[in-house]
Order: C-alpha cells, then structure tokens, then sequence
C-alpha cells in the first residue's frame, strides 16, 4: 500500500528529526528560507525609510521654527533605527542548517522578541511624539494666532492649561495603547509573512507529533 504525504512526513520526523522525504523537504527548506529572507529585506528597508523619515522631521521642524519638535521626534527615530538594527545583525546571523525546522523556530524566537522590544519603546515613542507634535504646534505661529484671538486665555509656564490637560491625558493614554497601536502597524506590514510564518510552523509541529 502507497504511503500518505503525511506518512511520510511523520516517518522523516520520527527518523532523523527532521524532514528527510527529500521533494517535500526541499519544498519546506525553499519555504523557510524565502519567508525569512522576504522578512529580512522588508525589515532592512523600514529601517531605511525609518533614517529618511527621521531626516524629514528634523528638518520639517528647522522650516517650520519648531527645532525643539524636530529635534525630539528626530531622536526618538534614531532609537528605533538603532534598535532595529541591532535585531537585524541578529537574524542575519541566524544560521540555516538544514533543518527547516529549527530555522523557522528560531527566527520565530528572534521575531517574537523583537516585536516585545519594540512594543516598550513605543510605549515611549506614541506618547513623547504626540507631545512634540503639540508643543512644535502650539509654539509655532499657530500658538501666536491662538494667543491673539484668545488674549485672556489661562497659561502655564506658557501653556494654555486646559488644553495642556487635554494633550496630556491624552498623551498618557497612548502609553497604554501603544500595544495595541504598533500591532496594528505591524499587521499593515508583515501580517501575511507572520500568518504564513504561524501556518508552516503550526503544519511542522503537526507533522512532528
């Protein structure tokens, strides 16, 4: 009697611990290393458009006589930028052994602790930038109409007060959607690589048992 796909799947596993039917092994093995190869260069390249973006706003914020806006949203850039390129020379250390396997596990690993990572800081990232908008806009000629048209407007420290009670509550709610915030953004990017990612993963594993 002719052997399943599957049997011959779970025979591979339970042999060598690893797939050695060679057709599908060779189809998982070019699987594997294209999704994390597809991974890495989509990874490179936002963090190249995370380096012009950062260049934008800096220089948004000289033109627009907002330095000190510039200059922050400029630095928290910078932190993600270093951030992300220090997980990039971890996964392009990431070694292939021929082993579809533990190299998708293992970049899974890499994956799931650079998304923590990232979730911290823009815990920091969502709340400070919004600050940085608001106050580039309120000191920049903007906050100078405001001011004109509203002259008895209540200040501190030369901040309209209720609408500073208003970017700062808003401000710390952004610290508790960060998490929520950048999963969206992620989904905007990598979610068919994630999903195709969980889906080989999650048929191996199958097979494994």
């Amino acid at each position: 009697m002719k052997k399943s796909i599957e049997d011959i799947w779970k025979e591979g596993f339970i042999n060598n611990e690893k797939l050695t039917a060679p057709k599908i092994n060779d189809l998982y093995n070019q699987k594997s290393i294209h999704l994390v190869d597809k991974f890495r260069r989509d990874f490179k390249l936002n963090l190249i458009y995370i380096i012009f973006l950062s260049l934008f706003f800096l220089g948004a914020g000289i033109f627009l006589n907002a330095v000190y806006s510039g200059i922050v949203i400029f630095l928290l850039l910078i932190s993600l930028l270093v951030y992300g390129k220090k997980r990039l020379d971890i996964i392009n250390k990431l070694d292939y052994n021929d082993n579809s396997y533990k190299y998708l596990k293992s970049f899974d690993d890499w994956l799931q602790a650079t998304l923590k990572g990232y979730t911290l800081l823009y815990q920091i990232f969502y709340p400070v930038f919004f600050l940085a908008i608001a106050g580039g806009v309120w000191f920049s000629p903007i906050g100078e109409k405001v001011m004109q048209k509203f002259p008895d407007l209540q200040t501190v420290l030369g901040l309209p007060l209720y609408p500073t009670i208003v970017v700062f509550s808003i401000a710390i709610l952004l610290i508790f959607l960060a998490k929520r915030l950048y999963e969206l953004d992620m989904n905007l990017i990598y979610k068919s690589q994630m999903d195709k990612l969980k889906d080989l993963l999650a048929d191996m594993e199958e097979l494994r048992a």
